[in-house]
């Protein structure tokens, strides 16, 4: 980057208050301010790049039986960028960042950012320790979430998620993945202190358990079709909500004519990955999208995850046909490890939650029904967001010693009956 390219935000943010404070250039008023909003609900509908933190339900579970057995699947932690966004980011937005300030020197347009959100966006920089050769790597944040979660099931069942290590009480699985053998790793500093001399099980060459979606022709067939026309996903991006989103973002940049879904597309990436990364951090590319404008690009990618792993076909039930007998012979064989942990991702949990009837509606989503869906059950932030995880816990009952499991759902203690 050449020195004016450095210094060229600075110049504008200094032009722009000249001009908002001096009453040389006439303003207009602002329907929402992002960077001074103190409660930020779009957060929570960020699909499945929702920060953790943003969801968890953190509650007590109170149970007066005893804890017997704990069984855990856990989606992998905040990551970073694949490659190829990383590239396209770093390289992309800078000139997008020049153009909205250039935009705002001489006012920008009506209902667009409010002053605070401009001087968010001057200060902005790419992160520069998110690089190519780290594509996908568990972030800070995401062994943070990690830590915390184990912690939090610690705390919850004390007698059974013990602080010494043992080989024979605990059980460990990952994928072949940095990401999830990271958050392997932070989940057992959560829990012992250091993962130093914590073991997990040896991955296989083809892991049937944790992605059996990657050796199954006919459901990457099905995923592949889900990007072709006439699909629910295709549909829904040609119609008006969405279509105005873009409008909309495009609008409040400055542009004169609407971006491409595309490059409104990259933006959002900026938004909720940046979001994820710094969790306490507003990120300025979300001032960009009303909270309207969120649930839009929300239910365009949970059709996405719907018809990638819900209940829409037998074939989805029978890529976590694998898991669930490992999940019901753990419980019913009653032997050591009394708990085990499998750390995988956001299909493997969501295929499995559908199996499970969790998070489960009587009707599909569509292109069609996107008001409707408003309160649907299939939404991916609550569900499935970064470091999703489903906890399970038999607990033996009275004098009878009836056992019974209770499912933990994101922190959250679930109403169901087993």
């Amino acid at each position: 980057m050449n020195f004016y390219a450095s210094i060229f935000p600075t110049i504008l943010l200094m032009l722009i208050n000249w001009a908002y404070g001096g009453g040389i250039v006439e303003t207009h008023e602002q329907d929402y301010c992002f960077a001074t909003d103190p409660i930020r609900e779009q957060l929570r509908r960020f699909f499945s790049k929702t920060a953790y933190q943003f969801v968890k339900g953190n509650e007590d579970i109170s149970s007066e039986c005893l804890p017997e057995r704990f069984w855990l699947l856990s989606r992998h932690g905040t990551r970073l960028t694949p490659s190829k966004d990383t590239k396209r980011l770093s390289e992309e937005l800078p000139r997008i960042q020049r153009d909205i300030l250039e935009h705002y020197s001489t006012g920008g347009p009506e209902n667009g950012l409010c002053r605070e959100d401009v001087a968010l966006l001057a200060s902005w920089k790419w992160d520069s320790n998110v690089t190519e050769d780290k594509s996908e790597f568990l972030s800070s944040q995401g062994w943070e979430d990690l830590r915390g979660i184990a912690r939090y099931f610690q705390k919850q069942f004390p007698g059974l998620l013990k602080k010494n290590y043992s080989k024979e009480e605990f059980f460990f699985r990952h994928t072949d993945k940095q990401r999830t053998r990271a958050s392997f790793q932070a989940f057992a500093e959560g829990l012992f202190g250091s993962y130093e001399n914590v073991q997990a099980a040896p991955i296989p060459e083809r892991d049937t358990l944790l992605q059996p979606y990657d050796y199954s022709e006919d459901w990457l067939k099905q995923k592949a079709e889900i990007y072709q026309e006439g699909s629910e996903y295709m549909k829904f991006r040609n119609t008006s909500y969405f279509l105005n989103a873009c409008e909309n973002v495009s609008r409040k940049a400055g542009y004169n004519s609407t971006l491409n879904p595309e490059t409104v597309e990259m933006i959002f990436k900026a938004c909720i990955y940046e979001q994820a990364w710094k969790i306490t951090d507003p990120s300025p590319w979300c001032s960009l999208f009303s909270p309207d404008d969120v649930k839009v690009l929300e239910y365009l990618h949970d059709l996405e995850e719907f018809y990638l792993a819900g209940s829409t076909s037998e074939l989805n039930d029978r890529m976590a046909k694998e898991l669930l007998e490992n999940f019901l012979e753990y419980f019913v064989s009653r032997k050591e490890p009394r708990v085990a942990a499998f750390f995988a991702h956001s299909t493997t949990l969501e295929l499995f939650l559908t199996i499970m009837r969790i998070g489960q509606d009587d009707v599909a989503l569509t292109a069609e029904n996107f008001m409707e869906m408003e309160d649907r059950k299939f939404r991916t932030s609550q569900i499935a967001p970064f470091a999703g995880n489903l906890g399970v816990v038999s607990v033996s009952c009275g004098k009878s010693k009836r056992n019974r499991l209770l499912f933990i759902l994101n922190e959250r203690q679930l109403d169901l009956n087993w």
